[in-house]
Order: structure tokens, then sequence, then C-alpha cells
């Protein structure tokens, strides 16, 4: 074959390969137009399907694109948006926009944008509010322009207005109510308290934020306050009282009610709520014992003075039935002993009444004892003999009912002795700063078992006996004193007990005699 016939043939065949290549290239080109155009639906589908608004931007910032979302959150249409630069559209807030531009500025240049808020006026005159997330669009590795998501967060948005009203309007509340109100976690630590807690208990709200709410309860309330707490933290709401210390030392009683505070279903914590009850409850003790009192009172004049009337009135008759002087004298003697006896129990009822708003001064101990055995010998007209054996000469923090105390204890002895002769010991001794002033008669004396009665019964046996002790227990008690009945083989033996008052008119020593008792016992021991 010629060198010409096998260039043609030659030739056909390039002619017929290349042609092979073009229909492969028109196939390849034919299958990524359409895998472009699948795309491309598939791209608009989502462009058009997804919930948030969506902007498709130039690198101008001139709006070629958006979805259906846009009108939906704003109600503009797409000739109120597209074709326009962004920083241009009215109906964001000029604020809304310098954020817009900021952003826009750094996604052309590679620079990382966190989401945004911005405002938005819808096209019926409302404020919305978006959250925007901006990304590049690259083509051929160059930024073209930039996508925007906009998410409509104005529900969001509102929520968290009205919480913010409620949490400053609860704020308010906290802050200004009338009544201690306080949180605490788990622990019992507390993590606020509000300006009525720091008024009432004196704390400042740094020197208890963090700290153990137990520290603030009196001891004897804190076993019931532990029991309390793991019952709130339960989830069981719980009212009571408790005893608080303030900061300067004072006991406060509180009512209080907690209840459980809870995160995402547990319970962190409880939230309290206190009121102040210490004057209701002063007033209603004070009520109850005006109660008692006129109760008291009224067994007492129904009783004694009632017995008292018909003693009189019985003598009254033996007197006027009498035919002979001598029990004619005999009666009118009674008589004048039973009104002298209803005219002590009215001077007994009288002091009980006063003795508590009566002042106290250095007064002279032994001369109340001098008067007191006067007085009872002149009352009584059995023949009385008084052993007084007094070491020193002693002052205490009194005033004229002291006479009383030892008036009416010396009438007792000279009253249940029933032999011819009273014999009384008078003796004192100083000890720890205190008087002990005892007392013993020669009478039948007075069992253990009655002894106990007496000292736990003393109001209640007053009704019956004069108040007579009861009355003692009282006067001491307001001079800082007390009385004990002693255990002895003959006879009965009260032994009282009062602060000694120094040469300055001070007293000796300040403590109480049943403190001042309790401290030798734990020596004792």
């Amino acid at each position: 074959m010629s060198d010409e016939e096998r260039s043609k043939d030659q030739l056909i065949k390039e002619l017929h390969q290349r042609i092979e290549e073009l229909e492969k290239l028109e196939t390849e080109h034919n299958r990524v137009e359409e895998a472009l155009r699948e795309s491309e639906r598939e791209l608009s589908a989502i462009f058009n399907s997804t919930k948030d608004g969506v902007l498709l931007l130039d690198k101008t910032g001139k709006i070629i694109k958006m979805n259906k979302e846009i009108t939906e959150i704003g109600g503009y249409a797409g000739k109120d948006v597209i074709g326009k630069r962004f920083n241009t559209l009215k109906f964001f807030t000029s604020k809304s926009l310098s954020k817009m531009t900021v952003a826009f500025a750094k996604i052309m240049v590679y620079i990382e944008v966190p989401p945004f808020e911005v405002e938005l006026k819808t096209k019926d005159g409302k404020k919305s509010y978006l959250e925007i997330y901006v990304s590049p669009v690259e083509e051929n590795g160059e930024i073209v322009g930039s996508i925007s998501i906009l998410r409509d967060i104005t529900k969001r948005k509102r929520a968290e207005e009205m919480l913010k009203v409620s949490e400053e309007k609860y704020r308010d509340l906290f802050e200004n109510a009338y009544d201690v109100i306080w949180t605490a976690d788990a622990r019992g630590r507390y993590t606020s308290i509000n300006k009525m807690f720091e008024k009432s208990l004196g704390y400042k709200r740094g020197e208890l934020i963090g700290k153990q709410s137990l520290k603030l309860v009196a001891e004897e309330d804190r076993g019931k306050s532990i029991q309390i707490y793991e019952k709130t933290l339960d989830g069981e709401p719980q009212s009571y009282e408790l005893k608080i210390k303030t900061k300067n030392g004072n006991t406060r009683i509180f009512t209080l009610k907690t209840r459980p505070i809870r995160e995402n279903e547990s319970i962190i914590g409880i939230q309290g709520i206190a009121r102040d009850i210490t004057e209701r409850k002063k007033a209603e003790q004070q009520r109850e014992k005006a109660r008692k009192e006129s109760e008291f009172y009224a067994d007492v004049l129904a009783h004694d003075i009632g017995n008292i009337n018909q003693i009189t009135l019985g003598y009254l008759y033996l007197l006027q039935k009498a035919k002979d002087k001598k029990t004619k004298e005999k009666n009118v003697d009674s008589i004048r002993k039973s009104v002298m006896k209803s005219g002590i129990l009215t001077g007994r009822i009288k002091a009980l009444k006063e003795i508590e708003d009566t002042k106290t001064e250095k007064f002279d101990l032994n001369r109340s004892i001098e008067r007191s055995i006067e007085k009872i010998k002149a009352y009584f007209d059995k023949e009385i003999k008084v052993n007084l054996d007094m070491n020193k000469h002693y002052y205490v923090k009194a005033n004229d009912f002291l006479d009383k105390v030892f008036f009416n204890i010396l009438e007792n002895s000279v009253e249940f002795t029933f032999q011819d002769k009273v014999i009384i010991d008078i003796k004192t001794e100083e000890k720890d700063g205190f008087c002990n002033i005892h007392i013993h008669d020669n009478g039948f004396g007075i069992s253990k078992e009655k002894r106990e009665d007496i000292l736990e019964n003393l109001e209640t046996l007053s009704k019956r006996t004069g108040m007579g002790l009861y009355l003692v227990k009282k006067i001491l008690d307001r001079f800082n004193g007390k009385f004990e009945i002693k255990d002895v083989k003959k006879g009965t033996e009260i032994v009282v007990t009062l602060p000694v008052v120094g040469q300055n008119g001070g007293s000796a020593r300040s403590v109480h005699p049943q403190r001042s008792h309790k401290r030798n016992e734990r020596k004792g021991r």
C-alpha cells in the first residue's frame, strides 16, 4: 500500500477516535449538567423549605436571592428585598444595620462571625427579633458573596423579657417584703437573703452567703431544724416555729414556711419565708399569765376568804351565845385573829401583783430577819423562842417585800409546830457570794414525798395554804434568790439563798444561785 493510502486510513482512524472522545465528552457534559441541575433543584428545595429565612448576597452586599420564609418573617415580598443592598433596607434598625455591615465586612475576608441578634420592623409595624448566621460563598477559591440564615427568635426574646420582668418583680418582692426570705442549697448553706433578713437578724449578706444556716438556730431547736430541712429536701413543704439567734446574741421566735427548690426535676435546695412572732408570743404568754393569775386569785379569794368569813361568822355566833366574860373575850380574840388573817391574805395578793414592778436597792438583811421575828411573836399567842446566829452583817439587793419572805416562812413554822413551845433556829453563812439563811423549827417535819410535792406544785398548793410559800418563791425570784426545803431528821429546815451586795453597793458575785449550785455540783464530781 502506497504511503498516500496509509496516511488516509490513519487520518480516518484518528477521526473516528476523536469522534468517540467527543461523544464521551458530550455524554459526561450532559451528565454533569444534569447533576448540576439536580443539585440546583435540591439546593433550591432546601433553600425554600427551611424554616429559617435565607438571603444570598453578592460581594457588593446586593441581595440576589431570598427564600419564602423571609416573607413569612417580616411580611416583605421579593420586590422589597431582591436587588437592594442589605445596608439600605429601612426595616432594620440603625443599630442592627451596623452589626450586619461589620459582619459582612469580616466574612468577606475570611474572619469567622459568631451568631448575632438584630431587630426588624415587620411590614405591619410590629417588632421582631432575628438571630443571624453568616457564611461566605466561594467560587474557584474566591469569595463571591455571602449567605445569611435569619432565625426568628421573637417568641424567645419576648419570653426572656417576660422572665426578666418576672425576675425583677420577684427581686423587688424578695428585697422589699415585710417577711424574712432566704434560699439555701441542699447542704444548708445560704445562697441568698433579703433586706428584712438583714434588718431582723443584724447580719449582712456577705457574712452569711455560703455559710451554714443551722448556726443561726438556737441550740435547743437544732435537732428539730435538721429533721424539717430533710423533709423539705424530700419534697414536702413545711410550716413550723424555731428560735433563731440574732447577731447581737438575742434569741427571737420565728414562724417559718419552707419549700423545695427544683431544677430539671431535681431538688437543689430550699426557699424559706419567716416572720418574727416574738412579740406576739410574749403577748400570748402575758395573756395566758393574766388568765392564770385571774383564776388563781379567784380561787384563793373564794376558798381562803370564804373560809375566814365562815370562821368569823362562827365566832360571832359563839360570842352572841357566850354567857361569861372569859368566853366572850376568847371569841373576840378569835375574831380579831380572823380579821388579821384576812388582812395578811389580802396583803399577799397585793404583794403578788406588785412585786414585779418594784425597785430594788441595797437592803439590810439582818434587820429584815429581826423585824420578821418581832412581827411573828406579836401575831401568835404561842411561846416562841428564836435562836438567832448571824455570823456577820449582810446587805442584799431587795426591798421591804423581803420581810414578807421571812414572815411567811416563820408563820409556817409556828402554825405547823403542835407543841407548847415553838423553837426556831436561824443561822446565816456566806458561800460563793451568796448568803444562805437556814431556818429550822422543832415541828413534826415534812416527808421527802411531801417536800417534792410542795416544790413542784407551789401554785396549786397555794390555793389550799394561803399562798405563803408561793409568795416566798415569787419574791425571791424578783431578788435573784431561791429557797429549798432541806432533808433533816427532826423538824423542818428551809434555806433561803440571796446574792450578797458588796460594800460599794454592787453584787459581790453576779452568778444566779441555781447556776452557782450547778457549778458546785460539777466541782463535786
